[in-house]
């Protein structure tokens, strides 16, 4: 069964994926990586250097995660804002979507 596009759905699935993004800074969801512990805890080993800046790497990752579920929450609710029946123009425009994950990148 394939997925009804209407305003509602539009709506329902940018809130989802807001949540998600919400989700992102909940460490009881997404847990503080503690890497800095670990380096002082090993320190002048090569783990510890491996490890040296692997907290700002989460970090930044958790950012970049969080925004991008927050962009396609934000097409979504503009989709459903402007949706009007079957709005070809705006089918493209969710099309190009796919494009953020062309080649599995």
């Amino acid at each position: 069964m394939g997925l009804k596009v209407d305003p509602v759905t539009l709506t329902d699935c940018g809130r989802a994926l807001a949540f998600l993004g919400d989700d992102i800074k909940d460490t009881r969801r997404v847990p503080h990586l503690y890497a800095d512990d670990c380096v002082k805890a090993m320190r002048d080993s090569p783990m510890a250097a491996a490890l040296a800046d692997a907290d700002g790497a989460s970090t930044q990752a958790k950012n970049v995660v969080q925004n991008r579920y927050y962009w396609i929450a934000h097409l979504l609710y503009m989709t459903a804002k402007n949706f009007h029946d079957t709005d070809a123009e705006l089918a493209l425009y969710l099309a190009g979507m796919g494009d953020l994950i062309k080649d599995g990148k």
